[in-house]
């Protein structure tokens, strides 16, 4: 299951149960994952908190109450989760402006938060994902251990300037000492591994360490799968992922882009001791 297919979990949650008091821990929960993960990823692959997509969802959900039928205000706000009219009254103003009695005499049109829904395509535990623009800050560690010490130092710069208690997602991929590769880096001497973290579109090369870069994951149409094993024993899975994967898209009719992308995003595991990845390969 990829991470997409998680937060969606947690959002049809989210959805289901509106008019309860929704925890963080009961939302993720139904995603698998732990509260710290979750805030991180909610945020990241949404745009919202879990919170604020919680209130503009309830309140959307009112605003159509209210605009379609006859109930009374009272009503609308007990039905939405909200434990008095005037608590409810509070929350629409300040989330449009204007109070439930207002609105409803008014009758003016006002931007709804629709549901969301991050997952479009499934198929065998393989989704097609749109990746949006994403800024990023990288590095690039070499042969011996190069994944090892591509995590440690990006690692080490996002504790210390704070990015690691941000809403962030964690990128990487094959290279050499070229620049090249992204599937296969061929020669293993030369053998690399570029690790990227997201960061504001603010963040510039005068905010990072002179041995880091900061740039640009580009927008692209991926196919997109899920894979876990334990590294202490066997890192085979990662091949067959990417294999299965290949296959997959073969057998939809996807094409491959020519020099197409192949990125890896690192997730928070299912045991210690295990790897776990969303595998991403770039189609047309």
């Amino acid at each position: 299951m990829t991470v997409y297919q998680q937060i969606q979990n947690s959002i049809d949650f989210v959805e289901r149960h509106l008019a309860d008091s929704i925890s963080c821990e009961r939302a993720a929960a139904a995603a698998n994952m732990s509260v710290r993960s979750f805030y991180n990823y909610f945020e990241a692959l949404t745009g919202h908190t879990f919170g604020g997509y919680t209130r503009k969802r309830r309140l959307s959900q009112a605003l159509c109450r209210l605009r379609d039928g006859d109930e009374r205000v009272i009503e609308v706000a007990m039905e939405c989760g909200y434990e008095s009219p005037e608590a409810f009254s509070r929350a629409f103003k300040t989330e449009f402006g204007l109070s439930p009695v207002q609105f409803r005499r008014s009758r003016r049109v006002l931007k709804l938060t629709d549901r969301i829904s991050i997952v479009e395509e499934c198929s065998m535990d393989v989704i097609v994902k749109d990746l949006e623009r994403m800024r990023v800050v990288s590095y690039v560690g070499y042969s011996p251990d190069p994944e090892e010490k591509a995590h440690d130092r990006l690692w080490s710069w996002a504790k210390g300037s704070g990015y690691i208690d941000r809403p962030h997602r964690n990128f990487g991929h094959d290279t050499d000492t070229n620049g090249g590769g992204y599937c296969n880096a061929g020669n293993r001497e030369s053998y690399g591994y570029k690790v990227m973290i997201t960061v504001s579109d603010d963040v510039s090369e005068a905010d990072v360490d002179a041995d880091l870069r900061v740039e640009t994951i580009e927008p692209g149409r991926f196919v997109v799968t899920g894979v876990e094993g334990d590294v202490q024993t066997d890192w085979s899975f990662i091949p067959r992922g990417w294999s299965s994967l290949r296959e997959e898209a073969d057998r939809r009719g996807f094409v491959l882009k020519p020099d197409g992308r192949c990125l890896e995003e690192k997730l928070e595991p299912s045991a210690a001791g295990h790897l776990r990845l969303d595998l991403y390969m770039e189609v047309e």
